[in-house]
């Protein structure tokens, strides 16, 4: 084991020493956009017109065309992404205004003229707004700078639409508008002159360092319209911290940078190896989040807002923080932001992602948390209805699949294994291991995988066990938990519907004396399969605790027999209410009971229990529910392969898309 364990910790030890040090530059995890980047191409040196002022800039976008012809977004599947169009034409326009790479402008150009059909034709019921703004934008400056963007004739009604549609937003939107985000003002480099824009509104909506809504492209063309030297401040300081590059926003929170890392770290399911590194992070997160005061928030920022403070509510909780919904509930105390979220829910799905992932984790009497979960899941199931999936502020590949996964099956009934495996395909992102596992060497050895009647669960126990904790850690505690699952299985159906009576009394005593003198048949596999159990585990704590109990584990029965159904029992007190009504109370009583379970499973105070094994405890209850969610899993013959398959045998399915 610690032979296989090496290669895993020097690949833990490699990203500890580049993700952890001080020396860790945060804005290595943004994405170079081609489009801004290619905007600020396009500023003039101020003592030399006839060259870039940004130079590397130029050069990024003369050494970063794909072999197809294009800027932009590369999609999971290797195919070019819709928002390759603007990009594209502003790198364009940027060699062109410099008289510069010719044999790319031809590649561009070809490029547009034959995949601008597949790309706008799939999509042009729902354009994203933002594209429908920019686009146009786009088209008519190539075209000012007399280069040759040619569509196919089939595509021309199209483009028409795209135009027209764009003219409607002009018109019915103002410059800044607060039920619409993000405003026409962000889009300022996009807007034609015809919509006459003062120089004071530019001027009066620039923030305090110089930018125009954190956007590089807007800043560029704040500064190419104003020549304020706190823009141009704003953007040198921009290419300092981004020499190689620019990305769509700037500056970013630093605190949701690390939240996000964190965040990573744990759904690609390997929060184990930096648990000091993520404490670190997590304490002054902490202390600055529950001092926080919502103050007005700038429209602009919400949706930010709004992100990282239910993203940081769903970690710090994780890890056993103190904290309250109104952290990141605030948000539906506030009429307006609700309207604005409702009117442009698109924009906002990360955030209302988050939001609902946060409502997972609701302890007793949270109904803040309640409201956020049915407005959050109402907004994403609308979403989940429209053709194409677009969000200003975080996207991320397949999105429209991780949401999905996210509202067909609750958190609570999901083993981690599994959904640490989903995150990393939907996400192409590489793994440090695939996980091994050969499960049928125990059951088979004592014989009861062959006992010829009854449900035979082998394989789904030690599936759920392994699914649902951290591997290739624990490996004796899920080793005993799965042991014990296949003999409890095995025993319940040999007491309820192969053995006769005198069968059940022989074990039954035979138990009571730890003796199984004169046993013979099944109840002897199970009796000698229940001795090597007791035996296994006695000898593993005397190993590692220094104490033997071995007497305390044969003294353990049911101690509760008859135990009759808690439905049964409250039909029987409330008979006028009938059995459906039985049936809700019960299922709403056991939601409150779940919540307080996961109170006493995060937070520290309420018992003696250490962390780790109130979070072993926890996943026991997520395997039950993943079970027992919706329908009887565990007594189905076929209706887990699938996911049994991919957590154990079937090799993760990523594509490594190519950097340019």
């Amino acid at each position: 084991m610690e032979s296989s364990l090496a290669p895993i910790q020097a690949l833990v030890n490699q990203i500890k020493l580049e993700m952890f040090s001080s020396t860790f530059n945060p804005y290595s995890f943004l994405m170079p956009s081609a489009y801004d980047t290619g905007w600020l191409a396009m500023i003039p040196h101020p003592k030399q017109d006839s060259s870039p002022k940004f130079k590397g800039c130029l050069v990024w976008v003369l050494n970063n065309q794909k072999e197809e012809g294009y800027w932009g977004e590369t999609g999971t599947d290797g195919l070019p992404t819709i928002d390759c169009l603007p990009a594209t034409l502003a790198c364009m326009m940027a060699l062109k205004k410099w008289g510069v790479g010719q044999k790319n402008l031809k590649k561009g150009l070809a490029f547009i003229h034959v995949n601008s059909k597949m790309l706008l034709k799939e999509k042009c019921d729902h354009l994203p707004r933002w594209f429908t703004i920019v686009f146009p934008a786009m088209v008519e400056l190539a075209q000012a700078m007399n280069l040759e963007v040619v569509f196919p004739k089939a595509l021309e009604g199209v483009v028409l639409d795209i135009f027209l549609e764009r003219q409607q937003i002009l018109e019915r939107e103002e410059f800044i508008d607060q039920n619409c985000y993000p405003p026409l003002a962000s889009y300022l480099e996009a807007l034609p002159p015809s919509y006459n824009i003062d120089r004071k509104d530019i001027t009066m909506n620039l923030s305090g360092d110089g930018s125009f809504f954190q956007s590089p492209s807007a800043t560029a063309c704040a500064f190419l319209a104003t020549g304020n030297q706190q823009s141009m401040a704003y953007l040198e300081s921009l290419i300092q911290r981004c020499p190689n590059g620019v990305p769509a926003m700037y500056p970013i929170d630093a605190e949701l940078t690390t939240l996000c890392l964190v965040n990573q770290i744990q759904r690609l399911g390997l929060a184990e190896h930096f648990s000091e590194e993520v404490e670190e992070i997590l304490k002054p997160i902490y202390k600055t989040y529950k001092n926080q005061e919502v103050e007005e928030i700038k429209s602009n920022i919400v949706p930010a807002k709004i992100y990282k403070d239910s993203l940081a509510f769903w970690l710090l909780r994780m890890y056993g923080y103190t904290v309250t919904p109104r952290n990141f509930c605030w948000f539906l105390c506030h009429e307006d932001i609700v309207v604005r979220i409702e009117r442009n829910f698109e924009c906002f799905m990360s955030a209302m992602y988050n939001v609902y992932r946060a409502t997972d984790l609701i302890f007793p009497g949270e109904y803040e948390l309640e409201k956020a979960r049915l407005f959050s899941r109402k907004l994403l199931e609308k979403s989940m209805t429209l053709k194409s999936v677009n969000d200003n502020l975080v996207i991320f590949p397949n999105f429209r699949r991780v949401i999905e996964h996210e509202l067909s099956l609750p958190w609570i009934a999901r083993l981690d294994h599994l959904d640490h495996r989903i995150w990393i395909e939907e996400n192409k992102t590489d793994t440090l291991w695939i996980g091994k596992a050969s499960f049928y060497r125990w059951s088979k050895d004592w014989g009861l995988s062959d006992m010829g009647f009854g449900r035979e669960k082998t394989t789904y126990c030690y599936f759920a066990i392994a699914s649902s904790t951290n591997l290739p850690h624990d490996s004796i505690a899920r080793m005993i938990v799965a042991k014990s699952a296949i003999l409890v299985t095995v025993a319940d159906d040999f007491f309820d519907m192969e053995g006769c009576l005198n069968d059940l009394q022989t074990l039954t005593q035979a138990v009571q004396r730890w003796d199984g003198e004169g046993l013979s048949g099944h109840a002897k596999i199970i009796f000698l399969a229940l001795d090597n159990l007791v035996s296994e585990v006695a000898k593993n704590h005397l190993r590692h605790q220094g104490n033997d109990i071995t007497k305390n584990l044969r003294d353990m029965k049911e101690l509760e027999v008859g135990k009759k159904n808690f439905v049964v029992l409250h039909l029987k007190e409330n008979p006028h209410g009938g059995i459906k009504n039985s049936i809700a109370y019960v299922r709403e009583l056991l939601n409150e009971m779940k919540k307080e379970f996961l109170e006493h499973a995060f937070m520290d105070g309420g018992n003696d229990l250490p962390k780790s094994f109130r979070h072993f405890h926890l996943s026991i209850l997520r395997v039950f529910h993943m079970f027992f969610n919706s329908s009887n899993l565990f007594d189905s013959n076929n209706e887990l392969l699938h996911d049994i398959k991919k957590a154990i045998y079937a090799p993760i399915e990523y594509q490594q898309v190519p950097t340019s």
